[in-house]
């Protein structure tokens, strides 16, 4: 419960930004008591780009069922160079699970409004001032708020970020996405990676209830996607004419660099660069962070701890790991390489199956991202990977009860 001390201040958090990350802040701390006021901008539901998957990271991560948003699962991915011959690759459970950002994100945000959290669309933070025993977050209307901790959940363009005077680690990746009707093309698809569709990325084809997103994915600034390349893109690999929606939008990385210097402001998700650049998934460390960040703060508030930066530095440790060796996979391994790594993948589609046993398909890759696993997890504890437990989890478990 808020302590004598807080009653003097008008909430005990205030969070910038009503994304997932940011839902997830305030789910832990309403679950301690917590008076909290999410800040922002955006009137939900709003249109959010994204091509909307859950990995099976997300779902493990999720403190609860988010099925009634969930428009379709897979349990494989289809994977080729280019429009070679794709190369199916099963896990052993949900390896992805399909959203529509606009549906997904309302219903965190919602979670939190049920729980108590008090939402404000109409004040654009201006100026973030830091004292000893608290937080003053001003706005250009003219108005402040003071409360015991500030978390910027406000995305890649984050103005909490720039306002801390954190940031000069950030770099960006690029996509530009747009639906598909299931209705304009006569093929069907799962989900789909096309590795090398345009130089430093690839392809993508997820599948929604009526419609696939459809995309293409650059790394970094160093390359370049148009409306041309997709509309192209959706020719080839759909058969289609039509795409509706068309958007481009950028992603932030360089998390792996964060390391929170403000005792009473912390950054969650996309603010602190917590996207990785290899596949370019926020989700997964969008919804951690949040939990991490929620929970440290709902702690920090009960025991009036003044400095949490170093906190939640230790906290994150695994995030800021898995985002170098992402960045390192991405910008030193594979996407340099597209050529070499394309040739792998075709020798590997047309080698023949020598063995007469039955073998799964099933890669330590996908089998540790259905369990939720950590990619750099996964490096570390691969050969392990027979031991591995596979379990559903909530969404899981209410998705197939509702849909199977």
């Amino acid at each position: 419960m808020p302590t004598k001390a807080s009653q003097k201040l008008d909430y005990d958090l205030i969070i910038i930004g009503g994304g997932p990350s940011g839902a997830l802040t305030a789910y832990h701390a309403l679950m301690a008591g917590l008076r909290v006021l999410i800040v922002e901008k955006e009137v939900f539901p709003r249109v959010k780009p994204c091509a909307g998957g859950l990995t099976g990271r997300v779902l493990k991560w999720l403190p609860f069922s988010v099925a009634e948003v969930i428009e379709e699962t897979s349990d494989h991915v289809d994977v080729a160079y280019k429009y070679s011959a794709s190369k199916r690759l099963k896990a052993p459970a949900t390896l992805c699970a399909f959203v529509v950002r606009e549906k997904f994100d309302n219903l965190l945000l919602n979670k939190a409004i049920t729980m108590g959290a008090r939402l404000r669309n109409d004040l654009q933070l201006s100026d973030i001032t830091e004292f000893k025993t608290h937080v003053k977050a001003s706005f250009k209307c003219g108005a402040s708020l003071k409360a015991k901790y500030l978390v910027g959940a406000d995305g890649a363009n984050s103005i909490t970020r720039k306002l801390i005077g954190e940031g000069s680690w950030l770099h960006r990746g690029y996509a530009i996405e747009g639906l598909v009707p299931k209705s304009a093309t006569n093929k069907a698809f799962s989900m789909q990676f096309d590795i090398g569709i345009v130089d430093g990325g690839y392809g993508w084809v997820f599948p929604k209830r009526d419609h696939y997103n459809v995309g293409l994915y650059i790394t970094s600034k160093d390359y370049s996607i148009s409306r041309a390349a997709l509309d192209a893109y959706v020719k080839k690999r759909l058969g289609a004419d039509k795409i509706n929606d068309v958007v481009g939008f950028s992603e932030g990385f360089g998390g792996d660099r964060y390391r929170p210097k403000n005792k009473r402001v912390l950054l969650v998700g996309d603010a602190a660069g917590f996207a990785e650049p290899f596949l370019g998934e926020g989700l997964h460390y969008a919804i951690r962070s949040g939990n991490i960040a929620g929970a440290l703060i709902a702690r920090a508030a009960r025991k009036n701890i003044k400095n949490i930066a170093r906190r939640y530095r230790n906290r994150i440790w695994l995030i800021r790991l898995d985002s170098w060796v992402m960045k390192k996979l991405a910008h030193k391994y594979v996407y340099p390489k597209l050529d070499e790594v394309g040739a792998r993948m075709e020798r590997s589609i047309e080698r023949p199956e020598t063995s007469t046993k039955k073998r799964s398909r099933s890669l330590p890759f996908l089998k540790g991202t259905a369990a939720g696993k950590p990619f750099v997890s996964i490096l570390l504890t691969f050969p392990f990977h027979r031991f591995w437990r596979v379990r559903k989890s909530e969404t899981e478990i209410a998705f197939d009860k509702k849909f199977k």
